[in-house]
């Protein structure tokens, strides 16, 4: 699943996002980015907000056991954050988000 924000100028024929975010295969926020211009306005958060709050069933199992139709299934949503990335940890804190774990990854090329 993806998500886009577009210029609302309608003067462009073929006109660029200004802001896009994908769920990886695993449910994670692989991918988010806004355009420099467009940064802490808030589109960061609303596109993540829309894609965990809409599009996150494709990910979820139901109980077709569970006859109660009140019930709230409990989701979870991550994201891939560099240590480095302030400015996606605050994405993600703003959204709730906690830090858990650590994963370092380290390429070895085998000749």
């Amino acid at each position: 699943p993806s998500v886009a924000i577009y210029p609302t100028d309608t003067s462009c024929t073929t006109p660029q996002p200004i802001a896009w975010a994908f769920l990886g295969l695993d449910a994670s926020l692989t991918t988010l980015h806004v355009e420099p211009a467009y940064r802490g306005l808030g589109l960061a958060k609303s596109l993540s907000l829309k894609l965990f709050s809409e599009e996150m069933e494709t990910y979820c199992q139901h109980n077709p056991v569970s006859t109660d139709h009140n019930s709230v299934q409990e989701r979870y949503a991550h994201a891939d954050v560099a240590t480095d990335n302030k400015a996606s940890q605050g994405v993600c804190e703003s959204l709730g988000g906690k830090w858990h774990f650590q994963v370092f990854w380290i390429r070895v090329v085998l000749v």
